[in-house]
């Protein structure tokens, strides 16, 4: 039993009746014609060439000699295939399309887009700790300067005698045997852990501000 069968630039042909099945090669088809019912013998044929095209078959006619006896005739004839309600489908394998591993356009460009992102954050945040740094330095450097400028000028007991000997004696009611000069290490002693509080509670201050962002700092070189 053969089938007609083609096989063209990679694709593969089925003749087939409408009910799917496939035709044989000599297989007897029926047509009617001006209300006859005439039969034909499938040789062969030729699948479509083009979406819009349907094929051909080819074959021979039967017909009745003057005994009555069935005759194939001997010149061969080519029809569209629906003629004898048959059909060309293409039998071919589905290709699936290659996979690959390698990640789309689409996802490369979203790749390198957030690289440069986060090259960019990177730099921006380099720049910014450095300048803080900067700031912590010049800052440190103005209240060195300001603390040697203040201990030039240093709390001399002699100075205020005359006032704190006043504020003793009114406020305390010592009398005026208390003598100042007794206490001169004592008082300048206060007055300079008085400048060392004021430094440290400055440079706490200026540091809180920076790491917490409330003092702004402008890259302009950036």
């Amino acid at each position: 039993m053969i089938y007609i069968t083609k096989t063209i630039d990679g694709q593969t042909w089925n003749l087939q009746h409408s009910d799917g099945l496939k035709v044989e090669v000599g297989s007897v088809e029926t047509s009617t014609r001006d209300g006859k019912t005439l039969k034909f013998k499938v040789q062969g044929g030729t699948p479509p060439h083009k979406p819009s095209s349907t094929g051909r078959v080819w074959g021979n006619w039967l017909s009745h000699d003057e005994n009555g006896d069935e005759v194939l005739d001997q010149s061969a004839s080519e029809y569209f295939p629906q003629v004898f309600d048959l059909t060309w489908v293409d039998k071919s394998p589905a290709v699936e399309p290659e996979k690959t591993e390698q990640p789309s356009g689409q996802l490369i460009g979203v790749i390198i887009t957030a690289m440069i992102n986060d090259g960019i954050k990177q730099g921006i945040d380099a720049a910014m700790a450095a300048q803080r740094d900067e700031v912590k330095t010049l800052v440190a450097a103005t209240l060195a300067d300001l603390v040697a400028e203040m201990e030039k000028t240093a709390f001399d007991v002699d100075d205020h005698h005359d006032e704190i000997r006043e504020c003793v004696l009114d406020d305390f009611e010592i009398d005026d045997h208390f003598d100042i000069t007794n206490y001169r290490d004592e008082i300048e002693e206060i007055a300079k852990e008085g400048l060392g509080d004021v430094e440290d509670n400055v440079k706490a201050a200026l540091d809180s501000l920076i790491e917490s962002g409330r003092l702004v700092v402008t890259l302009s070189n950036y």
